[in-house]
């Protein structure tokens, strides 16, 4: 299948799929005698894992440790738990540091501002 076919049927930009290759989430695909790309079916899958966890809060560094994983057959349930015991832990710490956030500008907002007389 060619590259517009596999953008429609994993819900993924071509540019994306591109740049997946370029940065080695994905293997470099093989070439048509035209020069083409040419995807098989496997990397429908394989770009649906991918997309799910980018959607779970994965970076791409992260991504990519997990494909090498993945693709040496050495991402089990278990390791993937412990990973996503981690994302979130890292959630929270950024739930909490958004709430204090949101706290200091309800103080300011309310007049509770050590610089207020500083504004006119």
């Amino acid at each position: 299948m060619n590259i517009q076919e596999l953008a429609t049927k994993s819900g993924l930009s071509k540019d994306t799929i591109r740049y997946y290759e370029k940065i080695g989430l994905l293997p470099k695909p093989k070439r048509g005698i035209n020069g083409y790309r040419e995807y098989n079916s496997s990397m429908i899958i394989n770009l649906k894992l991918l997309n799910h966890a980018k959607q779970l809060g994965f970076s791409l560094k992260e991504l990519k440790a997990l494909t090498q994983l993945f693709l040496s057959k050495k991402l089990n349930q278990k390791e993937m738990g412990l990973r996503l015991q981690k994302k979130l832990i890292e959630i929270d710490v950024k739930i909490r540091a958004l709430n204090e956030l949101k706290e200091n500008i309800r103080q300011v907002v309310s007049g509770n501002c050590d610089f207020r007389e500083l504004i006119k």
